[in-house]
């Protein structure tokens, strides 16, 4: 209980009724820049009951940047903050997961592929084959990354593989 937390604000009081040790993030980590990027996770009926989360892009001097989508759907906003900072690495949620009622509760492969297309950056598909309720498989992704041109640019890591990215010079 006295590891640190990081947290929203929003989420702090919460977890330190808990008893947790919560660290709430600002504006900077480590020497850098940090923003929080609101996401929705979940659509429709079932998008009302569930509590929405948070990305966050992390910009750290040289390093690339990086954008982390937290458990969302893709949004207007979401589509709007990438076409402006142009992340250099994405890691996005693509299991289009869904619960029993409801539309889906975090990206699909196509959401996932429309998002690639909108960037120049590296994307990193996450959350496939993860979860009963996540639809999407890590071969379906791959075989329509590959067929949309994106294969170069779109991974999808196996359980327990590792990435590493450098800026661009």
């Amino acid at each position: 209980r006295q590891t640190p937390v990081l947290c929203t604000a929003h989420d702090a009081d919460h977890l330190a009724k808990r008893g947790l040790r919560t660290v709430v993030l600002d504006s900077t980590l480590l020497g850098g820049k940090l923003t929080r990027v609101p996401c929705v996770h979940g659509e429709g009926l079932i998008g009302r009951f569930m509590e929405h989360g948070t990305g966050y892009f992390i910009e750290q001097p040289g390093e690339p940047s990086l954008y982390l989508a937290g458990d969302t759907v893709l949004t207007p906003q979401v589509r709007a903050f990438v076409e402006k900072h142009q992340p250099d690495v994405l890691v996005l949620p693509a299991g289009g997961a869904r619960l029993d009622v409801g539309g889906h509760i975090i990206m699909d492969e196509d959401e996932v592929l429309e998002v690639a297309r909108s960037c120049r950056g590296i994307v990193v598909a996450n959350h496939l084959e993860a979860l009963d309720h996540c639809g999407g498989s890590r071969s379906s992704l791959r075989t329509k990354a590959d067929a949309a041109g994106l294969a170069e640019r779109l991974h999808v890591p196996m359980d327990g593989q590792t990435l590493s990215f450098s800026r661009a010079a």
